[in-house]
């Protein structure tokens, strides 16, 4: 494991929370 295994895991959450949040986005409209 290096730096690009954490870049890896450090863009798997991001991209989690973007997709909550634009689920999130759609329940209130």
């Amino acid at each position: 494991p290096g730096p690009r295994d954490a870049m890896v895991q450090c863009y798997i959450k991001r991209d989690r929370v973007a997709h909550t949040y634009r689920l999130y986005l759609g329940l209130t409209e």
